[in-house]
């Protein structure tokens, strides 16, 4: 009876033993000091502070790239690129037997040489620049305020209008206009010789001396207010000779 009760304490005490094996080992829960081994923390997930910037970034949108200036293709010149005010613009230095569509437009104090090229719709001249164009062809129109000085010579053409006022000088000579010159408030010398005008001519109160001679002008010839008053002849003109030009 005594061994009896001595085996079944034995057996007691190992059940307990492997029991407290089993509650203190390294997956036992709980957060007290039990002298097991701490778990390593797993990475926690992103957070949504994190995703909303990603999502922010994600969606706002990048300025665009500001224009490059572009320069004209010269074919033995060279062209110098301005800044490009909006459209299409290219800023001419010389142009020698190379085109653009594009319109230009001479910088102020600037020199632009067009010589046997084609440019596109009109060439726009800032205050003291000059244009020196030969040969070439200009589809629009020629635009000139405050400029030194506008050379349309040997037989370039221009395809809209001539329109200068408060600059240089005006030379129009073997060149042909599709549309008209209207020159007025300059005071350099305006000599218009033995050129083609479809359209009409009207010269009004410049001050640096007029020529006019050898030309045929589809539309009239006036000229008013001019000191001195213009000089020339053998014009055929198919409208009204008026005021100055009534002789011419």
């Amino acid at each position: 009876m005594v061994r009896s009760w001595v085996t079944s304490r034995a057996v007691v005490l190992v059940i307990a033993a492997v029991v407290l094996a089993a509650c203190s080992g390294p997956n036992a829960g709980g957060n007290g000091d039990d002298g097991g081994v701490t778990p390593t923390p797993t990475s926690a997930p992103a957070t949504a502070t994190t995703a909303s910037t990603e999502a922010a970034t994600a969606t706002t949108p990048t300025a665009p790239p500001k224009p490059t200036p572009t320069a004209i293709s010269a074919a033995g010149g060279t062209a110098t690129p301005g800044t490009v005010a909006g459209g299409r613009e290219d800023y001419c230095a010389e142009l020698a037997g190379g085109s653009t569509d594009n319109d230009v437009r001479v910088p102020a104090g600037a020199t632009c040489t067009l010589d046997n090229a084609r440019v596109g719709p009109n060439v726009i001249l800032a205050r003291d620049a000059t244009l020196h164009a030969r040969g070439s062809s200009i589809g629009g129109n020629v635009l000139s305020e405050g400029a030194a000085a506008v050379n349309l010579l040997d037989g370039t053409t221009v395809g809209g209008n001539i329109h200068v006022e408060r600059s240089g000088g005006v030379q129009v000579i073997d060149a042909r206009v599709d549309g008209n010159i209207h020159l007025e408030h300059n005071t350099g010398m305006i000599v218009i010789n033995n050129s083609v005008v479809d359209g009409s001519i009207e010269i009004e109160e410049n001050t640096g001396g007029v020529e006019i001679s050898g030309n045929t002008v589809g539309g009239k010839l006036e000229c008013e207010e001019n000191t001195p008053p213009p000089t020339g002849g053998g014009n055929t003109v198919n409208g009204e000779r008026e005021g100055q030009c009534s002789g011419l």
